[in-house]
């Protein structure tokens, strides 16, 4: 029932913002993305999910940048290619993690749903922007990633960590500061996006994560106790 209500909730937004939000002031070319143009919707969810993982591991490990993400730059694959059934298992994995945790107002689960949400607006399968992928419609998403690295690092100090990010929490404090630095620059219809979205997370925590919390009912049974 938790993931039916996330779900409607959230086809609801994309729905609103689809109604609301004026259209692009020229038309997409071709070579820009060619999933603009890719009627088959199977190709677009793979494609897309292609690009997903991309954006992990830009996150995790960001070499090569490019400074283009077009055409013939990221392969159109079907849904059997490898790197797309991983990429679905990983984010079901994250999604799912995020909404066990969610009752117990996780940290964790903040920052995985807000990027699962900011990073989903740019997959290609609802509306594909100019770019298969960007490192620019990273600026926001990754801000649920460097918050992810302080809570590890702070709470989790005992984790086996094969690559450790560097003067932790300088980088990531520095990068959040960055993230909020290139959202002030962002046009309106951007922000438009983002409050909205933000709107859905804000109603599903107080409507749903208040009512739910675990933390609430223990504290509500030690009141009835003493």
């Amino acid at each position: 029932m938790v993931c039916v209500g996330l779900l409607l909730v959230v086809l609801t937004a994309i729905v609103f913002l689809r109604l609301t939000l004026p259209p692009g002031n020229r038309p997409m070319l071709y070579f820009e993305n060619p999933l603009a143009f890719e009627k088959h919707l199977l190709l677009r969810i793979s494609t897309g999910m292609y690009g997903l993982l991309m954006y992990l591991k830009l996150l995790v490990y960001p070499h090569p940048l490019l400074f283009y993400y077009g055409y013939n730059s990221i392969p159109m694959v079907g849904l059997l290619n490898p790197w797309v059934i991983l990429s679905i298992l990983v984010h079901i994995a994250l999604f799912v993690f995020a909404v066990m945790k969610f009752r117990e107002k996780h940290i964790l689960s903040f920052a995985i749903l807000f990027y699962l949400t900011v990073i989903s607006m740019y997959s290609n399968i609802i509306k594909p922007p100019a770019g298969i992928i960007a490192e620019r419609f990273l600026y926001i998403a990754s801000l649920g990633f460097c918050i992810g690295i302080i809570f590890l690092r702070v709470k989790r100090p005992d984790l086996k960590r094969p690559f450790k990010t560097p003067f932790v929490p300088l980088v990531p404090i520095l990068g959040a500061l960055i993230c909020m630095i290139q959202m002030y620059s962002l046009p309106l219809d951007t922000w438009l996006r983002l409050i909205i979205w933000m709107a859905v997370g804000m109603f599903i925590y107080f409507f749903y994560g208040t009512r739910h919390s675990q933390l609430r009912k223990q504290q509500s049974q030690d009141s009835v106790e003493i």
